[in-house]
């Protein structure tokens, strides 16, 4: 998206004679050495607006958490690949039946045979210390009959073509004539309690599973043969992590929304709580496991006073929702600030923390870089909240330096352009005398979007800068306020073809 020119007197600045040249000149080598502070968010995707597609393809009927792809198969045309992804946090498992993805499970699919064994075609690879296995859980009016993970191989099996693997089945009722009324199968290339030990899930495991069935049962597994799959994009924001993991790998905790506060996007974070498990709605500049021992993610070259970002939010059982940014100097913590609030609001609101630097005794260190971690719950989540962010910036609207600049001519003594290349905003004002100017982003509704300026302003003409990429099409307002005069310009963001 690019920017049009909107609305307002452009400078006019007199180019005629020498005196006017040298003046030109002065001006441009000003620019050169001077480098607005407002002119850019070092934010990584702080307008939520670049976001990596991927094409996803999911065996139909089938649930899994990532780590599973669609390959050539045993007797069809297609299998089910599991992998391991222990740098984002996910196991490669396929599950039939409706469950939570955590150690207990609900629901199921209808099924009324008492199968003495289960069996499906395998290939895999299973590092040494780690093992694959079956899962089979049958239950009878919510209560389990059997529940059990049965080993496929461990310890370095390695199987390079389709091996056929059973494993009988036992139940806890031993009452033949017991019937189940609901399953949950599943498959998964790497020990299930890994995770409930506080084990990462091991890197190297692969497993290919197709033609999964109960021996002798007249009931199928719905698509075990793995012929049938689902494709959707998923999107990730560039530069972000959610629950799940990696940038490319948030399918759980962040979404895309076109529900923005300005541009075309925002994300949204989602918790999750489930029978017995739950999932935080996270998103960060780091990977979740990253955040016990918080690491600098990226580099900032200010010390800067405020953190800012819009937010609606849609709490459930007592969620509260937190933001935490935290700046570094030479991988010390030197700085930082929070924000929380449990309070449901269903309208973009915009908030600005102040930023405190409590490790450093000088009160002038400049950090070097920055972490940022957003949760639609704190701590161990109560519900299935809902967190809309949008639009995060670090300023210091106190110390922004101003470039003078000629002296405008005529009556109009306040402007604001918009450049279609460069996707900036300049503002040049003029001030007769010595006052505070408080200079802010709106939109046509006149709320506020960002704060650019707020300082003491001696007298003179100035020119300032701002990116202001993550703004939609649309119309925009930008407002001056002094001590004693208000005055607004409109502008007008426009897509080019």
């Amino acid at each position: 998206m690019f920017w049009g020119v909107g609305s307002g007197v452009q400078n006019n600045i007199p180019y005629g004679g020498e005196a006017n040249m040298k003046r030109l000149l002065w001006v441009v080598s000003f620019f050169a050495l001077v480098t607005p502070l407002a002119a850019q968010n070092e934010i990584p995707n702080a307008g939520m607006e670049s976001w990596d597609s991927t094409l996803t393809m999911m065996p139909h009927g089938w649930q899994t958490v990532m780590g599973a792809s669609r390959v050539a198969g045993h007797s069809g045309l297609y299998a089910c690949q599991l992998v391991n992804s222990p740098s984002n946090g996910n196991p490669g498992v396929v599950i039939y039946g409706n469950t939570n993805n955590g150690q207990q499970f609900f629901g199921g699919i209808p099924f009324t045979e008492r199968p003495d064994s289960i069996t499906a075609y395998f290939k895999y690879h299973i590092v040494l210390g780690d093992t694959a296995f079956f899962g089979v859980l049958l239950k009878k009016q919510g209560q389990f009959i059997c529940s059990q993970w049965l080993p496929i191989a461990a310890n370095g099996a390695v199987s390079s073509s389709f091996t056929q693997v059973t494993r009988g089945i036992t139940y806890i009722d031993t009452n033949s004539a017991d019937l189940p009324d609901s399953l949950i199968v599943g498959v998964i290339c790497t020990n299930p309690h890994n995770q409930v030990n506080n084990m990462v899930w091991p890197a190297g495991d692969t497993l290919i599973v197709d033609d999964i069935s109960f021996p002798g049962a007249r009931e199928t597994i719905p698509n075990g043969n793995f012929e049938t799959w689902d494709s959707a994009f998923s999107y990730s924001p560039v530069g972000w992590y959610g629950s799940s993991g990696g940038p490319s790998d948030t399918v759980f905790s962040i979404k895309r929304t076109t529900s923005a506060f300005a541009g075309a996007y925002a994300a949204l974070l989602q918790s999750f709580v489930g029978d017995g498990d739950s999932m935080s709605g996270y998103a960060g500049t780091i990977p979740p496991q990253d955040t016990m021992t918080t690491t600098p993610s990226f580099k900032v070259s200010q010390r800067y006073t405020t953190f800012s970002f819009a937010y609606k939010y849609l709490p459930q059982n007592g969620d509260s929702m937190v933001a935490n940014a935290i700046f570094f100097k030479n991988h010390s913590q030197i700085g930082g600030c929070s924000y929380f609030s449990g309070a449901a609001d269903s309208v973009w609101t915009q908030v600005n923390i102040p930023i405190t630097y409590p490790s450093d005794s000088t009160g002038v260190a400049v950090p070097d870089s920055a972490t940022i971690s957003l949760s639609a719950s704190n701590n161990y989540p109560k519900g299935n909240s809902m967190l809309y962010i949008d639009n995060l910036a670090f300023s210091n609207p106190s110390a922004i330096r101003l470039n003078p600049v000629v002296p405008l001519s005529g009556s109009d003594k306040f402007t604001a352009k918009l450049n279609a290349q460069s996707r900036r905003l300049s503002i040049t004002f003029q001030l007769t005398t010595a006052d505070h100017v408080t200079i802010r982003l709106m939109d046509m509704t006149g709320r506020e979007i960002n704060e650019l300026l707020n300082r003491a302003v001696s007298k003179g003409a100035y020119t300032i800068t701002f990116d202001v990429s993550y703004l939609g099409e649309g119309i925009y307002l930008v407002q001056k306020k002094t001590g004693n005069s208000l005055e607004t310009k409109k502008i007008v963001a426009t897509a080019t073809k």
